[in-house]
């Protein structure tokens, strides 16, 4: 995880973002639906970049789920095949942020999609910036797979998130990713606690 850049002078803000991911059937070699959790305070830096490697041992069906190819991964060209799951956005300031998709809002997809900056796989995220009467369009959030040849472990690098929408800053305070795709995810093989 990295931070935006910032400018002037002044000390910049803490940064301790939150962290939780995990399965919800944690059982050895199972399928399971997966979450990640990444949250931030009020007042500590934007967040930048994200960067997850997966434990040695998870890992995910990919040849079971068709790639949206990158040339059409765009917001309603990804055939629903292609969708992983979904991702949950919490935006502003203060105890109240606005949750992206708001209640009753149909939920924002994650796609499975062919190799994206020179990585063989490739995750699109697409966020529809709608609350209340703001609608500042959809976002698009590009993220690498990356398989260890060796471990066969998976790195998720997703690109720069967006600090500004339409001259709007972006208090990005939460994101939630479920994947939860039929057989797809599956768990390592043995039964300890991997990070």
């Amino acid at each position: 995880i990295t931070t935006a850049p910032g400018g002037g002078a002044c000390a910049a803000p803490g940064f301790a973002p939150g962290f939780a991911a995990g399965t919800a059937n944690n059982g050895g070699g199972a399928f399971s639906p997966f979450v990640m959790n990444l949250t931030r305070k009020d007042g500590e830096q934007r967040l930048g970049t994200v960067d997850m490697t997966m434990p040695k041992g998870m890992s995910a069906m990919i040849s079971k789920v068709p790639q949206c190819p990158t040339a059409e991964a765009t917001p309603g060209a990804c055939p629903a095949s292609s969708q992983l799951g979904h991702v949950i956005t919490e935006v502003g300031v203060g105890g109240q942020p606005d949750t992206l998709p708001e209640a009753g809002m149909p939920e924002d997809p994650v796609y499975l999609t062919q190799g994206y900056g020179g990585a063989p796989f490739g995750l699109l995220f697409v966020v529809h910036a709608e609350a209340g009467p703001f609608n500042l369009g959809t976002v698009l959030v590009h993220a690498k797979i990356l398989v260890n040849p060796i471990t066969a472990q998976v790195t998720i690098q997703a690109e720069k998130m967006p600090s500004m929408l339409q001259g709007i800053p972006v208090d990005l305070k939460a994101l939630r990713v479920g994947v939860g795709h039929p057989g797809f995810m599956f768990n390592p093989t043995r039964c300890a606690v991997k990070q």
